[in-house]
């Protein structure tokens, strides 16, 4: 999806049809008929035939080939092999089910609607089937949204950040990986998620900390508010989605020198420079990307 997007934007139109058709194919492996603890249609794996796996070979031994029934929460290995070495990457079909971040609508209508989509929600939530220390997992608690509900995207991430994240030494889930988990903390608390490959950031209430007291997600009337607006920050429109337009331009030291006239409002500093980023640009763009900023 990504490298089709790329191909749009330089102008290759059948590179571009070639790429999206690709994208799609996550919907060859989607089982509709499949019904697990409440919840029907799953991505699960097929022989080359196209015949779906009921069951599988646990391990790799060369002497025996056990065979398991297959489930949307089955580890396909011993504790002695990597189970993320078989069919889902560090995840499982559970999760993977409802990780298509390129084409949530057409996940949503093999769901069954808003409706039905909403309680598969529901159950994955309820049911303990979200892994929050691992990356297949981070944009689930915010498809809320794509049914028009950022309230319970809010509600469902306010849960996780309370019950999974502290300031102890065990205060992460997992492993940071690199810095993924912070990250997704960071987002969350400031009311933000950017949607991987788009430009799309998902909005909720951010973290609020009052002097002396603990971070709580923003609520309005003793619970979080429905309305996805951010507060004490002055955005121009209150959208639980926005596209976020970046400017990148050039690296500092060639930015142009009118850039330097008086009367623009965005000033930076960089390296003893001072930079006034005229309106036009600021009126163009949501955010500022730069190396080495120094404020």
């Amino acid at each position: 999806w990504c490298i089709a997007q790329v191909a749009r934007g330089l102008g290759h139109s059948d590179l571009y049809q070639k790429y999206m058709a690709r994208s799609r194919n996550w919907r060859n492996l989607w089982r509709a008929d499949y019904e697990w603890q409440g919840m029907r249609g799953f991505i699960m794996p097929r022989a080359a035939d196209g015949q779906w796996l009921d069951s599988v070979v646990w391990g790799q031994s060369a002497v025996c080939h056990p065979k398991i029934a297959y489930r949307p929460d089955t580890k396909v290995a011993p504790w002695y092999i990597p189970w993320w070495n078989t069919f889902f990457y560090e995840a499982l079909s559970a999760e993977y089910s409802l990780s298509v971040p390129h084409d949530v609508a057409g996940l949503i209508t093999l769901c069954g609607g808003d409706s039905a989509f909403r309680r598969r929600l529901d159950t994955f939530f309820d049911q303990g089937h979200y892994n929050v220390a691992n990356e297949p997992s981070f944009l689930t608690p915010y498809l809320y949204h794509y049914i028009g509900r950022p309230d319970l995207s809010a509600a469902r991430v306010s849960q996780i950040v309370r019950h999974n994240f502290s300031a102890t030494p065990a205060g992460l889930p997992g492993n940071d990986d690199s810095g993924a988990m912070s990250s997704w903390l960071v987002w969350a608390m400031l009311g933000r998620y950017p949607v991987a490959g788009q430009g799309t950031w998902l909005r909720i209430p951010p973290v609020r900390v009052p002097d002396g007291a603990e971070p709580a997600l923003a609520e309005r009337h003793g619970k979080v508010s429905s309305e996805p607006a951010v507060e004490a920050m002055a955005l121009p429109e209150r959208r639980p989605m926005a596209t976020v337009r970046f400017v990148l331009n050039r690296q500092y030291r060639n930015w142009p020198l009118s850039w330097t006239v008086e009367g623009d409002t965005l000033r930076m500093v960089c390296h003893g420079n001072l930079y006034r980023i005229p309106q036009s640009v600021v009126d163009r763009a949501d955010a500022f990307c730069w190396d080495s900023p120094q404020w």
